[in-house]
């Protein structure tokens, strides 16, 4: 578990935000921590089904070049034209 620490004046802005709105400056913060991390969660997931798509495609394309349907060349072939 970690600690949060808030200067005084900060404080005394959350509690009159907090009472606003009828929550207590604990529930504010879990509130503002969970929003966090879902938006982590969504960055995270995004990037990762983005990974596994680039695999996928890499892996049919790889199945391509098995079954004879795609051409490969030499490594030596490439790197003359480079």
């Amino acid at each position: 578990m970690q600690a949060v620490t808030i200067d005084s004046a900060l404080y005394a802005d959350a509690q009159t935000y907090a009472q606003e709105r009828g929550m207590s400056v604990s529930a504010l913060i879990e509130r503002y921590i969970r929003r966090v991390l879902r938006r982590k969660t969504k960055t995270i997931s995004a990037e990762k089904a983005a990974t596994l798509k680039q695999i996928d495609e890499a892996l049919k394309e790889f199945r391509l070049i098995q079954e004879g349907k795609r051409h490969t060349r030499p490594v030596e072939e490439l790197l003359n034209e480079l």
